[in-house]
């Protein structure tokens, strides 16, 4: 799963640093319930950049690395 230090209700630019396809710029957005209880973390590249397509391959490869305490 993957874990990152988003401020609910806020965009970011992160690199995700991905096993199988390398890193990655993305844009992060946080959508919160109006309790702020349930998060949901939206990533997403640019369209048309090396970013996409490695976004893309990210997601094809199904690799997942559970979070280590």
């Amino acid at each position: 799963m993957l874990s990152l230090p988003f401020p609910a209700g806020r965009s970011a630019n992160k690199i995700v640093h991905h096993p199988a396809a390398g890193p990655i710029a993305v844009d992060c957005d946080v959508l919160t319930d109006g309790d702020a209880e349930r998060k949901i973390v939206v990533l997403t590249a640019a369209p048309g950049t090396e970013d996409e397509t490695r976004f893309q391959l990210a997601v094809a490869s199904g690799v997942h690395h559970p979070a280590r305490d």
